[in-house]
């Protein structure tokens, strides 16, 4: 009998173990997809980043482009620190939405 209660308590071990595998790989996949997007207050330059932080994409108007390099480069620096600000946030709706 003590021996069905161990086999039976390490069967429902590893099937705990599986679930919370299972659960941290869709954590982890959902992790990896969150994106933070922001535009410059002009609304010349939208920044992406990923949850790691890296940017991923960084598009720029026209317009920008003819605002000359030191306001090109201020509008680059509010959309990029807005993106970096916001994605904390998505970090934890993406932990709170399981």
């Amino acid at each position: 009998m003590a021996e069905l209660d161990k086999a039976t308590g390490l069967a429902e071990l590893d099937r705990q173990m599986k679930h919370e595998a299972k659960q941290a790989s869709v954590l982890q996949s959902r992790l990896e997809a969150v994106r933070s997007v922001a535009t410059s207050p002009a609304g010349d330059v939208t920044a992406e980043v990923d949850s790691t932080g890296v940017l991923k994409a960084l598009r720029i108007t026209p317009e920008a482009m003819r605002a000359g390099a030191e306001n090109l480069a201020e509008s680059i620096r509010q959309a990029s620190r807005s993106a970096y600000a916001d994605l904390p946030d998505r970090l934890r709706e993406a932990v709170a939405n399981r």
